[in-house]
């Protein structure tokens, strides 16, 4: 499924990819600098990996030399990793969602020495565990696990050498080891989305647009309109780019539109069938300036969506069977849509909603509780 980031509002899709593996490539193998540097190969989009870090325990000979393997020989991970003895990559989510599934560490250490390894992990802030089992060897180790990272959130990795059998031996991270992502969910941006009123020669109809900067799985998108803002049903259907990194650029004109308030949302649809539903716009067809309809209604809250051509201050009143008024309140009115909450304390039963603007227009609704 597919994320989408409206410029005006929110439109959440996602969409699953296959697993990518990002490499440590470029430059020296890391090595014991105050700062160690690294390049990747391009992670996923909405991913991004951080140079390396080292701990506070680690010392170095010089500049350019590897870490030392008296630093590395405690007895296990816990005890190297309490004395902050390990590097350390972090993983942040920069909307994209993904697991991390799988890591392959390349070392060097020199003269034929062996060591143990491990890998930790702190998932957004939380307790460091075990990422996988330890692993022994003078060359490579895999560790597989599976750690969900969440939109926005960032995954620490602690990558521990222990054990050292010879303290004078120097251990180096090599180029080409390997972060393995699996299930990520990317970022696709849908830059806007609108709806206009054309009245030529008394014939209606009801402009929908609506550009993606780019698409990924996406088969469809299906129109949707309502009368009141709640039920909606399914008019047309407008094929999608599948994949693509490219703009496009959509459009459909409803020539049969309802006389009042329409209420459109597009219903994104993936080759898999999942599916997620944009923001609603609106746009008013007729002569009226002025309408209101309840999009819900509990004892304790009134939500309304008002319609005006245009920019006015009003009073908006919710009046019993008897003509008592059990609520007035001043309101200002944009042009085209609001959206009012109101705090009621309202009895089961019958009501009306008026809207009385400052030029003296009036609209009223029935409201049962």
């Amino acid at each position: 499924m597919k994320k989408f980031l409206f410029i005006l509002f929110i439109f959440c899709v996602n969409i699953s990819l296959y697993a990518q593996v990002v490499t440590v490539g470029g430059g020296a193998s890391i090595t014991c600098p105050a700062v160690p540097t690294a390049t990747w190969t391009t992670p996923p989009a909405g991913v991004v990996f951080s140079n390396w870090s080292r701990g506070s325990g680690v010392t170095c000979g010089s500049a350019t030399d590897g870490i030392s393997g008296s630093v590395f020989n405690a007895a296990d991970a816990a005890a190297g990793f309490t004395a902050n003895r390990y590097f350390s990559v972090t993983i942040t989510s920069m909307g994209a969602s993904f697991d991390v599934t799988a890591i392959t560490w390349l070392t060097a250490i020199s003269g034929g020495s062996t060591g143990n390894f491990a890998v930790k992990y702190s998932n957004d802030g939380g307790a460091v565990t075990d990422f996988g089992t330890t692993g022994t060897s003078n060359t490579s180790n895999s560790f597989t696990g599976s750690v969900s990272v969440a939109s926005g959130k960032a995954i620490v990795l602690y990558l521990i050498p222990f054990a050292a059998t010879a303290s004078t031996r120097t251990i180096r991270l090599k180029n080409a080891s390997t972060f393995t992502l699996s299930n990520v969910v990317l970022p696709i941006v849908l830059s806007s989305f609108n709806v206009i009123n054309n009245n030529n020669n008394n014939n209606n109809n009801n402009e929908l647009r609506f550009t993606t900067a780019s698409e990924s799985n996406n088969s469809h998108f299906e129109i949707e309109r309502s009368k009141d803002g709640k039920n909606y049903e399914t008019i047309s259907r407008v094929e999608g780019k599948g994949t693509t990194q490219e703009v496009s650029n959509y459009n459909f004109t409803d020539r049969t539109p309802n006389k009042g308030i329409n209420y459109y949302r597009l219903k994104q649809v993936d080759f898999d069938g999942r599916f997620e539903y944009s923001k609603v716009v609106s746009v008013y067809v007729g002569e009226k300036n002025l309408d209101v309809n309840v999009a819900s209604a509990t004892n304790d809250v009134v939500r309304l969506n008002i319609f005006t051509q245009n920019e006015d201050d009003a009073v908006v009143s919710i009046v019993d069977m008897n003509g008592r008024i059990i609520l007035s309140q001043k309101i200002v009115l944009t042009a085209k849509d609001n959206q009012l909450n109101l705090d009621a304390n309202l009895q089961n039963g019958m009501y009306v909603v008026k809207i009385t603007t400052a030029n003296g227009e009036q609209v009223s609704k029935m409201l049962n509780i």
